[in-house]
């Protein structure tokens, strides 16, 4: 049951374990702040600052030994408050849980817009907030047996600038079925190739026989994260996760996806998942998820361009952006087998 991994373990699992997590954890700060104060706000930067502040003084801590790549940014900070988790007479801002990142008001760029940071003296560049609420699987039974890291591991994936694969106005492209739409299963392959935790083999016109074939076994993705990667005909790759291509990876219901998979009707599955990922890098100017001065999107109906990830489900129909969220479900016939071909060009819902 993943409601029951630790941040660390969950992390481990979905790196293969090139991803180790610790933490210093402090006892309760008290704001100066009520909490009708700040109801209505995402917090404030001067804000999670005094935080920083007070830990570092009350635990007289060393600020760079949370800077373990030595880049001048401290590598992440987590924020739990009592915070109410709902209120009934309006939306509230403060309490529901959130990656929140600011840009160095107080630092210049260079002609690369690479900012100009000092390694001796790390900052942050976001934080995690959230309610305690939703580290428990139902709300006021805060007990041991019913505490759960799910929305913080969500949460924790924005540390690496990775977005939410949902909005409002597209549903879920990815048919609720991955840690960053409903916090259930593993991280795609898309996420974990743009973090470096895997090497796609990438797909090259040179890699064809003279019969135009090509043969490869994939490997289980849970167990080792092999996938297939291939560009886009239409442009030259520059190999980095942040262009247009394709992604092949093989399904199986184990691990991270031992649990979830049962309420998907995936248990039994055994399947390949192809995505269509276009992350191409564009200059934008103050746009919600903000990677220095480059951003990519989370919504195709946006200014920005192309969703950034999208599975391609194999009935050749885009039920996934359908007002019908009963539609909206990833199913195993969602996925190709064996005898099963795909054709781009039959395929131009998700192009």
């Amino acid at each position: 049951d993943p409601s029951k991994y630790t941040l660390s373990e969950y992390m481990g699992f979905a790196s293969y374990w090139k991803l180790q997590t610790s933490a210093f954890v402090t006892n309760w700060y008290e704001s100066e702040y009520n909490f009708e104060d700040i109801r209505d706000f995402t917090p404030e930067e001067d804000y999670i600052e005094s935080i920083v502040n007070w830990a570092i003084d009350t635990y007289n801590l060393n600020i760079k030994d949370f800077d373990i790549d030595n880049n001048g940014v401290i590598d992440s900070i987590i924020i739990l408050h009592t915070g109410e988790t709902h209120r009934y007479d309006s939306y509230v801002q403060a309490s529901w849980a959130g990656a929140v990142r600011w840009t160095f008001h107080d630092q210049t760029k260079d002609e690369n817009y690479n900012y100009n940071i000092d390694i001796s003296n790390p900052r942050f560049v976001n934080a995690i907030t959230s309610s305690i609420s939703f580290m428990y699987n139902e709300v006021e039974n805060y007990n041991v047996e019913n505490s759960t890291a799910l929305t913080l591991i969500h949460e924790f994936a924005h540390n690496f600038g990775i977005v939410d694969y949902y909005s409002s106005d597209t549903n879920d492209v990815l048919g609720g079925y991955d840690m960053q739409t409903s916090n259930v299963g593993d991280w795609n392959s898309f996420s974990k190739f743009a973090v470096g935790w895997i090497e796609p083999t990438i797909i090259n016109k040179d890699d064809f026989t003279n019969s135009n074939t090509f043969s490869y076994t994939l490997e289980e993705f849970v167990e080792n994260g092999d996938v297939l990667l291939i560009p886009s005909k239409n442009i030259d790759y520059n190999g980095s996760p942040f262009d247009e291509y394709i992604m092949v990876e093989l399904f199986t219901p184990k691990k991270l996806h031992e649990f979830d998979s049962v309420s998907y009707g995936l248990n039994d599955t055994i399947g390949i998942r192809i995505y269509h990922v276009n992350a191409t890098m564009r200059l934008v100017e103050n746009y919600y998820y903000d990677y220095g001065d480059h951003a990519y999107s989370s919504a195709k109906s946006n200014d920005y361009g192309a969703q950034i990830i999208e599975l391609i489900q194999k009935g050749k129909v885009n039920e996934f952006q359908d007002d019908d969220y009963s539609n909206n479900r990833l199913s195993s016939e969602d996925f190709f087998y064996v005898g099963d071909s795909f054709d781009v060009s039959e395929y131009d819902e998700f192009f």
